[in-house]
């Protein structure tokens, strides 16, 4: 069993408060753990890696046995001890100055005073369409009937079976 700790945002996203679980079949990967993290949570998918590359989006860190894995191969096997799920929490927290805290992780969230920007902002580019549309077992191809700039609101709802792009800026 693998333990992954989504950041604040995806965890939002993904309706999760704590750790996820995930039972990995195979070798234990970067790739595999996303496979199975986007299966359990198909909201994520697009978030953490591109929908036509697969490529992790650059944003988005791996840690794994306090190592810094994000520029690892995503296929490479994850060392022993995430692949068992053994304990490899922080055990030791410091405080450092900003400057010195680049490659480094928080030991725990850090929220904003007020929300920035002050409107309602995804983290990606994407696709909006009506949850109603969506089908709980299988994939549904949708016509993109418009598009949405940063910043701007659409000009009408979304029609039963189309999909507007999303520009986020």
């Amino acid at each position: 069993m693998i333990r992954v700790q989504l950041p604040t945002h995806l965890r939002r996203l993904a309706h999760v408060d704590g750790e996820v679980t995930l039972e990995i079949q195979g070798p234990v990967t970067i790739d595999s753990i996303l496979d199975a993290l986007e299966a359990r949570h198909p909201v994520l998918c697009g978030t953490i890696r591109d929908h036509t590359t697969r490529q992790r989006r650059p944003f988005l860190r791996f840690f794994a046995s306090m190592e810094d894995l994000s520029h690892a191969p995503s296929d490479k096997p994850l060392p022993s001890a995430v692949a068992s799920g053994a304990d490899v929490r922080v055990r030791e927290v410091e405080t450092v100055t900003l400057s010195h805290a680049d490659g480094r992780v928080l030991a725990q969230d850090v929220p904003a005073p007020l929300p920035l920007p002050p409107f309602t902002n995804s983290a990606v580019d994407g696709y909006a369409v009506s949850s109603r549309d969506l089908p709980k077992d299988s994939e549904q191809a949708f016509a993109v009937a418009g598009r949405v700039q940063a910043g701007a609101s659409a000009r009408a709802p979304i029609k039963p079976g189309e999909a507007v792009r999303i520009f986020t800026g």
